[in-house]
């Protein structure tokens, strides 16, 4: 019990600690990382942690970790002993470009499969963002304990759910510095910037008619905020990721566009698109050839570099 107490105290004194290099750090995310880290304390307890789920998990040092939520696959490389992690999903171990780094162990092609997530024997298992919650309490009655980090959207998200990962796994130390690590590389970002400051843009994909953006509650706005871009899309009220008309786009007329490889000819090829300030002289489009610009954890700050030397190319 005395161990117990000692390292939830850590964990609080973890929480206030990387508050502090929140705020120093991370300006633009600074109210959400404290509202989180007050969230945290206030829900952890000398034996147990609650989960994005409001479920309360022991904290224990597990041994036989399977993960099925793409985001944790990578806390998980920083925070266990690579023995104690089991599988992850098929996705970071064949597709994150991070993949090499689990090595040979076993991946799980589906977060639903129950069978194929049993015969590993896991006491503990990260489940999906998306996952059905009685998938979960069937894992539950087999005598597993399930932790939900929550969807993972950004830099805010991210922090939170490694919180929840480090208290439960009962290594608050790590997850601090884990933290530290980030933060510092974010703020990094932010002292690379010119002098002339942010510049104006959106972030936008096309597929067959249909355009969608990527700003405020989605990983892609964090992208742009720590690459150097001022979003538009924010400042007309847009969030997650919207669909756009044509019309719309025009409103807005950006003078520079981030969008997918491949996609930035399409665009102003669009008959009412190539109007678009970013698709005339002086204007930019930036396609995005980054291998982490769809991870939406510890991945938004490769992709924000990438893009960053993109945009300030010139």
């Amino acid at each position: 019990m005395r161990a117990q107490l000692i390292n939830s105290g850590l964990v609080i004194i973890a929480f206030s600690l990387a508050a502090a290099g929140a705020l120093y750090a991370d300006k633009h995310n600074a109210s959400t990382i404290e509202q989180a880290r007050d969230k945290a304390e206030n829900s952890a307890s000398a034996t147990h942690v609650r989960d994005s789920s409001a479920h309360e998990i022991p904290i224990q040092d597990y041994q036989r970790i399977v993960s099925v939520n793409t985001v944790a696959d990578r806390l998980l490389l920083e925070l266990v002993e690579p023995e104690r992690l089991v599988a992850v999903t098929h996705y970071s171990q064949k597709s994150h470009p991070d993949g090499w780094r689990f090595g040979e162990r076993p991946s799980i092609a589906k977060a639903n499969d129950l069978e194929a997530i049993l015969a590993l024997k896991p006491d503990l298992v990260i489940a999906s963002a998306f996952a059905d919650p009685s998938f979960n309490s069937r894992l539950q009655e087999s005598g597993v304990q399930v932790v939900d980090i929550g969807e993972v959207r950004g830099v805010r998200t991210t922090l939170q759910g490694l919180r929840i990962l480090s208290s439960v796994l009962n290594v608050p130390q790590r997850g601090l510095q884990l933290e530290q690590r980030f933060l510092q590389r974010l703020a990094a970002l932010e002292d690379q910037r010119p002098p002339q400051g942010r510049v104006s843009g959106i972030y936008l994909t096309y597929y067959g008619d249909a355009f969608f953006g990527g700003t405020t509650g989605s990983s892609y706005s964090d992208v742009m905020y720590y690459s150097g871009f001022d979003d538009i899309a924010a400042k007309h009220g847009y969030r997650d990721w919207p669909a756009y008309t044509p019309a719309e786009l025009l409103t807005m007329n950006p003078m520079v566009i981030v969008t997918q490889d491949g996609m930035g000819q399409a665009i102003c090829e669009h008959g009412t698109l190539r109007a678009l300030a970013a698709c005339q002289p002086g204007g930019r489009v930036i396609e995005m050839r980054n291998a982490y610009q769809s991870d939406p954890g510890l991945g938004i700050a490769e992709a924000a570099l990438a893009l960053q030397k993109l945009l300030y190319e010139d």
